[in-house]
């Protein structure tokens, strides 16, 4: 693996290039300065999404509502976690307002002129542009994994509840999940086992399912020529690919999703509704959640519950499922984040996901893959993700 860099080089990168990405909402210069702890990340600088607390530093969730509050007096769980293994806490990463659609300023440091994703924008721009060793981001929708693939990065969502989201600005806490982006996966994996998820040994001949063409049906040439390929590496680590139908429509898992959401964040944040400071996007998913009843909104979580529980069922001979987590590369403009669909039911569901670089376009544009498994199997996934990265030829294992 790579030497990781001393903090003076990483702040001198964020002076370079900050101005035109967009990645910091806060750079604590001074903290960044303090020796590290000893440990297994010992040195590695660190991005925290503005949603998380950082004792000493505000957490304003991207919102000009929160402009006033008062700096956290402690840091959250899993930053904690991370500086007592040795991190060095930089700052605080932009992220979109409340970690919804509104989109920040963040610009791709991968992609010019592109989207970087969302809501983890800040944390994956300052890993894609070489400002920090790793960054922490959230995923209530999409947020780590698609940002991580339009920026060219590896991200790691655990399974939902397995990293405490205590000291978090909540969005839906059904499905508000803290994950890390790097590099690469085996940067992650070093990183991942401070929060208590080891890589365990990696099968010799794994079962991987590629939904079938039709589950995707707007899924581009891009898209489709990095699931190909990936299957094809795959293969070549002794995996067999198994052609698998998804058992459930994404519309209707991305709209129960959505239900929940909207009702969840509005319990949270319902006071902003009529805040004229609040951007479009998230005004509108408050105004949804308003209007829900308690029973639709159970109903929902149960039919998701349902849903999770059905599909991982019928994929029991599976070691994980090989995904596309988004259409294609990262769209042009910034002014929307990108499509969350691909991986909402697979959030809904609550196991864990993989996201690794696995190329780019004749553009030049990043692409990714994702590997999903069943709720608990985190450390036989990032155990596969390692394997993939090596059979990809990625990172610097």
């Amino acid at each position: 693996m790579t030497v990781l860099r001393p903090v003076g080089p990483a702040l001198a990168a964020i002076d370079a290039q900050d101005a035109e990405v967009r990645a910091w909402a806060v750079v604590d210069r001074v903290g960044a300065r303090i020796p590290p702890a000893p440990g297994p990340i010992s040195g590695w600088t660190l991005g925290v999404k503005d949603v998380l607390d950082v004792a000493g530093l505000p957490t304003r969730a991207g919102s000009p509502t929160r402009a006033e509050v008062a700096p956290a007096t402690a840091d959250a769980p899993a930053v904690a976690l991370l500086r007592a293994a040795g991190a060095v806490v930089l700052g605080k990463t932009v992220t979109t307002e409340f970690a919804t659609m509104d989109p920040a300023a963040t610009a791709n440091p991968a992609a010019p002129g592109h989207t970087p994703g969302g809501s983890s924008s800040g944390s994956a721009a300052a890993v894609a542009a070489g400002m920090a060793d790793l960054a922490i981001g959230t995923q209530t929708a999409g947020s780590l994994c698609r940002p991580a693939a339009y920026c060219g990065v590896a991200a790691f969502k655990p399974t939902r509840g397995r990293v405490p989201t205590t000291g978090m600005v909540p969005l839906a806490p059904s499905f508000d999940t803290i994950g890390l982006m790097a590099g690469d996966v085996a940067r992650l994996a070093v990183a991942l086992r401070c929060w208590g998820i080891p890589d365990a040994a990696a099968p010799t001949a794994p079962v991987i399912g590629v939904p079938m063409p039709d589950c995707h049906p707007d899924l581009d040439a891009a898209g489709a020529w990095a699931i190909a390929q990936v299957s094809a590496r795959l293969r070549t680590m002794g995996a067999r690919i198994v052609p698998v139908r998804l058992p459930f429509e994404t519309p209707h898992v991305v709209a129960l999703h959505r239900r929940v959401m909207a009702a969840e964040a509005f319990a949270a944040h319902g006071r902003l509704e009529a805040d004229g400071r609040v951007g479009p996007r998230f005004r509108e998913l408050l105004g949804e959640g308003a209007v829900l009843g308690a029973a639709e909104v159970t109903d929902a979580r149960s039919l998701l519950q349902e849903l999770g529980h059905s599909c991982w069922a019928g994929f029991a001979d599976l070691h994980g499922l090989l995904l596309p987590p988004a259409p294609g590369p990262a769209p042009a403009g910034l002014g929307a984040t990108g499509p969350a669909h691909y991986q909402i039911p697979w959030t809904a569901f609550g196991g864990p996901l993989a996201a690794l670089p696995c190329g780019q376009t004749r553009d030049r544009l990043p692409l990714g893959t994702m590997l999903a498994a069943r709720p608990g199997d985190d450390a036989s996934l990032v155990s596969l993700a390692l394997a993939l990265e090596r059979a990809l030829g990625v990172g610097d294992a």
